[in-house]
């Protein structure tokens, strides 16, 4: 059973934003990295999932799904080995079929490993040792 206390999610959670400010949010996100490392060239900018891996998910989880959970995740050592793991939630944040209490046991996916800037960077990111 599910706590009284639990935070329910629903399909119209999250926020749009102009493009302007989520911009800047990753500019921010920049600043406080470049702090730490000498080039850009040294960490996960960002991560790409295709609409229809999207969408599939989207239709395996049915019609419990609230929406999508991004999970940062670790798959080595350094800030080059972070990626996404993405997972179809129910209005708890429960993985859909993850509840090890369901009667049914249920097949569940999620979407991961989707190419990362840097190494696949549409534009690419510059090298500062070629510059």
């Amino acid at each position: 059973m599910i706590p009284d206390v639990a935070k329910e999610f629903n399909e119209a959670d999250g926020e749009f934003i102009p493009t302007s400010a989520g911009k800047e949010q990753i500019k921010a996100r920049f600043a406080v990295l470049n702090k730490r490392v000498k080039s850009p060239r040294e960490f996960i900018h960002s991560q790409f999932f295709g609409k229809k891996r999207l969408l599939e998910l989207l239709d395996k989880a049915g019609d419990d799904c609230a929406g999508l959970k991004f999970n940062f995740a670790q798959d080595g050592d350094t800030d080059l080995d972070i990626s996404l793991v993405i997972e179809a939630v129910d209005k708890y944040g429960i993985v859909i079929g993850g509840n090890p209490l369901a009667k049914a046991a249920v097949v569940t996916y999620s979407l991961a490993n989707g190419p990362r800037c840097p190494k696949t960077c549409i534009p690419p990111v510059p090298n500062p040792d070629e510059e």
